[in-house]
């Protein structure tokens, strides 16, 4: 936990820099900052572009989380606005594409490179739409049980997966995890081990 703080501290460092002009915003959001442990809740990546010639192709997406108090549940990558993955549009493949996420205590890694043509993209890709949605369970309570947008370690392609160099806008959220009636407790910190369990399996 005193490492998420360091870490989200420098990352903050990092973002107050004057934005560059007509630059694509990513940055990480929740309609829920206080949870009943127990719950499951969602965190959106969201990319917005600024231009209509920025483009999202490919993306690695550091993000960190305390998991003295939560547990990756789960990632979609479709976008529920338009119920398709904005970054790759399944019925127009010309390469392989792929999408994966990798989870190990306190962290997540999420991958993405699109099938599509660059000028399907182009034509087709939303300027602001949701790149993908993790999911969290929260087991135990917290005051301020951190999620991170890693901006050091996060990178973006856009046009011909050329390097896109994003303005990060939100990057960090703080949960607020609230107790649950005694014995129910227990219960939850032998799910969120078997959560884990099944995600490094």
């Amino acid at each position: 936990m005193k490492f998420l703080k360091a870490a989200a501290a420098a990352l903050a460092a990092t973002t107050v820099a004057v934005p560059a002009a007509n630059a694509a915003v990513i940055g990480i959001e929740t309609d829920e900052t206080t949870v009943q442990a127990g719950e499951i809740f969602d965190v959106r990546i969201l990319f917005e572009a600024e231009t209509e010639t920025e483009i999202l192709s490919a993306y690695l997406l550091d993000i960190f989380f305390d998991d003295d108090a939560l547990a990756f549940a789960g990632v979609s990558f479709i976008d529920p606005e338009t119920n398709v993955n904005q970054v790759d549009f399944p019925w127009a493949p010309a390469y392989v594409s792929e999408f994966f996420a990798d989870a190990i205590p306190g962290e997540v890694e999420l991958f993405g490179i699109t099938g599509n043509e660059n000028d399907f993209l182009l034509e087709n890709q939303a300027d602001d739409f949701v790149v993908a949605t993790l999911s969290f369970l929260a087991y135990r309570n917290s005051d301020s049980a951190m999620i991170v947008l890693d901006t050091l370690l996060s990178e973006l392609s856009g046009n011909n997966l050329e390097p896109l160099n994003p303005v990060f806008g939100q990057t960090e959220l703080n949960i607020e995890v609230v107790p649950l009636p005694g014995a129910a407790l227990f219960m939850l910190t032998g799910l969120a081990g078997l959560v884990a369990r099944k995600r490094l399996g």
